[in-house]
């Protein structure tokens, strides 16, 4: 497989009084190494990787972060199976 798109929920739970959180949205693989993470709902926010960089935009904060894409002897099993080296 050389890439693919999806639509996903992410659902995690945390915080001193255990909330719930639900966040939508799509993501784009296309492998080697690039990513395009989309979440629409509850806020948009957008995460991009070109297989060296992570651009990371919450239009709400009205920034970019940059950040170099971790080596791969430090990156968890499924970012490196997203990139297509796991």
């Amino acid at each position: 497989m050389r890439d693919f798109t999806a639509d996903f929920v992410q659902t995690y739970r945390g915080g001193v009084l255990r909330t719930e959180t639900r966040e939508r949205g799509t993501v784009a693989v296309k492998k080697p190494g690039r990513m395009r993470w989309i979440y629409t709902s509850p806020e948009r926010k957008e995460f991009v990787s070109d297989g060296v960089k992570i651009y990371s935009y919450i239009p709400q904060d009205k920034q970019v972060i940059v950040s170099n894409v971790p080596p791969d002897n430090q990156a968890t099993t499924p970012a490196l199976f997203l990139a297509g080296k796991g």
